[in-house]
């Protein structure tokens, strides 16, 4: 029989650094899957796959932009921040490592207000605890209507994205 603090400790749950995860039969306990430094690797909703968050990635589109890449190859969308400096638009994500052209389909949409209005003018899509998998890539564009790409005139959003 396992001593008092394996039992305790497997109960309670503890950490310890793999270089790969230990397999878990039904009904059995595994220890929880830490990094060389003590922090927590966790699953963002793409099971089997460990994602360490400290190994995140942000992309930004570093300046006004219509349109841009966040990943330009399969990636866990984790946070959206997307500011409109004047007008509202739709900021549609792509599963794509490709520029979007005009009538295509987004994967997800978000409504970002205009600059004054009640709504502030920066929305943030927080998808950190599950993540949206992308198998292609991800673009983005600032469009005129939200079911179709139809880009805005101008250069008017700033986009800063983070995946795993």
């Amino acid at each position: 029989m396992a001593g008092w603090t394996t039992q305790l400790f497997t109960w309670l749950g503890y950490g310890q650094y793999q270089t790969a995860p230990t397999a878990a039969t039904a009904g059995g306990t595994a220890p929880l899957l830490i990094d060389q430094y003590g922090r927590l690797v966790t699953i963002p909703g793409v099971p089997g796959t460990a994602v360490n968050v400290s190994s995140t990635q942000w992309s930004s589109s570093g300046a006004l932009a219509i349109s841009g890449q966040i990943a330009a190859v399969p990636a866990t969308l984790l946070r959206v921040y997307a500011t409109a400096v004047s007008g509202a638009s739709f900021l549609q994500l792509f599963d794509s490592a490709a520029a979007p052209t005009s009538g295509s389909v987004p994967a997800m949409i978000a409504a970002v207000p205009a600059q004054g209005s009640d709504a502030g003018n920066t929305i943030t899509l927080d998808l950190s605890r599950t993540g949206r998998q992308f198998a292609n890539g991800i673009m983005w564009c600032a469009s005129t209507t939200p079911a179709t790409c139809t880009p805005i005139s101008s250069a008017d959003v700033w986009v800063d994205a983070e995946t795993a």
